[in-house]
């Protein structure tokens, strides 16, 4: 793979920042291709030595990546730790839509019935509906309506 090459060639040279920009390449494959723990903690740890560089792009959409992993894997107090992380990242909003429509999930995916976890779920996602929206990002936007008519139902969000 060319992440494994990438980390080969980087470690040889000393390039120790460009190793783990390909550990978190391949531990965001990881979790989306196999989805287990071993992957979950590649990721994690990738993410977690790529901050002590103090560098900070692309952390949410990775952070997003485990957080999906998590959920998948039933983890979903792991899975509320890396969208809140995410959605911290105030400054990079190139990712929020998609942290607020996971909320909604993780929220759904935990059993949440009652009203007041509902409106939650709703008000989440009517912004990751404008947020989405005004980016524009359509396959955002795609998201989060399929996400609000599952797990809210209702009037779409485009019609409000």
């Amino acid at each position: 793979l060319a992440c494994d090459e990438l980390i080969r060639v980087a470690g040889k040279h000393g390039f120790q920042f460009w190793q783990v920009v390909a550990q978190l390449q391949m531990g965001a494959t990881m979790v989306r291709v196999e989805g287990s723990p071993a992957a979950i903690d590649r990721l994690d740890t990738a993410i977690t030595v790529y901050r002590t560089y103090g560098a900070h792009a692309l952390v949410p959409s990775l952070l997003l990546e485990q957080a999906e992993g998590c959920m998948r894997a039933g983890a979903l107090d792991e899975a509320d730790r890396c969208i809140e992380d995410a959605l911290a990242y105030e400054f990079q909003r190139y990712a929020r839509a998609e942290g607020l429509r996971l909320r909604a999930e993780l929220r759904a995916a935990r059993g949440a019935g009652a009203d007041g976890d509902r409106s939650a779920m709703a008000a989440d996602l009517c912004e990751a509906y404008d947020v989405a929206s005004a980016q524009p990002a359509p396959h955002l936007v795609h998201l989060v309506a399929e996400s609000h008519r599952r797990l809210v139902g209702g009037e779409p969000l485009g019609a409000r």
